[in-house]
């Protein structure tokens, strides 16, 4: 069975790297700021790298969406930080009314946010985030 990793209609496509460069990641991002997106086709129980944020990346939201179930795990030196059975797999949880994001998670004095594991119905999303 294979799952769709999809893009907003709203979403831009994932930046290249310059002639020089050797790209390594799908998603490139520029240190400035900015957003992309990757859509791509998994096999059940496929994992998949997106990125990798530097050390101190602060204002980031990486949100996943699915057509099936999908676990969006975040590592750090190898070990699973935040995400499904990782050392973060609760869900912050939102005050009502409240649009804010509640970082619930403190790590190397980086404050994180995570939606929490879901599963259904599709699509399905998670969201991950690292404050300002």
């Amino acid at each position: 069975a294979k799952m769709g990793i999809m893009c907003d209609d709203n979403d831009t496509p994932a930046l290249t790297c310059p002639e020089w460069a050797y790209q390594t990641q799908r998603l490139v991002l520029p240190c400035s700021g900015g957003h992309g997106c990757h859509e791509l086709d998994l096999k059940e129980s496929a994992v998949h790298e997106l990125g990798v944020l530097p050390n101190g990346a602060t204002n980031v939201k990486l949100t996943v969406k699915a057509t099936g179930d999908i676990d969006l795990h975040v590592k750090q030196n190898g070990k699973c930080l935040v995400g499904f059975n990782c050392k973060f797999a609760d869900k912050c949880e939102m005050s009502p009314g409240d649009s804010a994001l509640p970082y619930c998670f403190k790590d190397h004095d980086e404050e994180m946010y995570f939606s929490g594991d879901a599963q259904a119905p599709a699509p399905v999303e998670e969201v991950f985030a690292i404050k300002e």
